[in-house]
């Protein structure tokens, strides 16, 4: 989990609802949200395997996983495992309510862009990539890249795996306009929790593609809506290229 995404008491609306919704076994069996995953650390021990929910991630291909770059950060979850040995990080599509309608898979490598630094939350290559062992998706099943579509959006959705959800292990999704585009990041306005980080910006049609990668909340760009709202990484012609690279 991540402290980056604006905690729920900072987000329900005077009803004391949050504006997303919980997702269901059947929904998550079908495009788009077959294709977006629940990721976790194990960390070994002499003591055994501790798990440790990281964040979202989604399938570009069929053994690769998009994630933003600040979700690997294993750091957190290493220091809380006495005499720790080592890690590896779990994906799980389709998680819903325990049930797993794809299984699970191990990554066997992890990389992140060269430009990213953990420089706060508006670095502008925070993602990175996840390779699988194996996997249960064909290319049909995986979701596209939406490059420079963004700007073009006035609605996008936004699903993923929230901590306060079944500890990670039950989507939630959300919807709400674009107030801002600025630079290399867009600013929404969606409810969202700890774990979304990772998590596929959608625009209204998500056969469309994906438009950016939820990062954060609190907002911190330039203008005054920008402070306010919640941000994602916009899917830019070169970070398509830097993916394309390892499909």
């Amino acid at each position: 989990m991540n402290g980056r995404d604006r905690r729920a008491q900072d987000i329900l609306p005077r009803d004391g609802q949050p504006r997303w919704r919980v997702l269901g076994v059947g929904e998550t069996r079908q495009y788009p949200q077959n294709a977006i995953a629940s990721l976790r650390f194990h960390i070994q021990s002499p003591s055994g395997s501790v798990p440790f929910f990281a964040g979202t991630g989604w399938f570009v291909a069929p053994a690769l996983v998009v994630t933003a770059a600040h979700v690997l950060d294993v750091t957190n979850a290493w220091n809380r495992v006495p005499n720790a040995t080592q890690w590896d990080l779990e994906v799980i599509p389709g998680i819903v309510n325990g049930d797993r309608p794809f299984g699970s898979f191990r990554a066997n490598h992890v990389e992140v862009h060269p430009g990213y630094r953990a420089s706060g939350l508006l670095s502008s290559h925070d993602i990175a990539l996840v390779s699988c062992s194996e996997t249960a998706f064909g290319p049909g099943d995986c979701l596209k890249l939406a490059a420079n579509a963004v700007e073009n959006a006035d609605r996008v959705r936004l699903s993923g795996y929230p901590f306060v959800v079944d500890r990670g292990g039950t989507p939630v999704e959300g919807e709400g306009p674009v107030d801002a585009v600025e630079g290399d990041h867009v600013f929404y306005d969606i409810d969202v929790e700890d774990g979304e980080s990772g998590s596929p910006i959608l625009g209204p049609s998500p056969e469309r593609g994906v438009v950016g990668i939820h990062l954060g909340g609190t907002g911190h760009g330039a203008s005054s809506i920008a402070r306010t709202r919640n941000v994602g990484l916009r899917m830019r012609d070169d970070l398509a290229q830097w993916i394309a690279q390892f499909v």
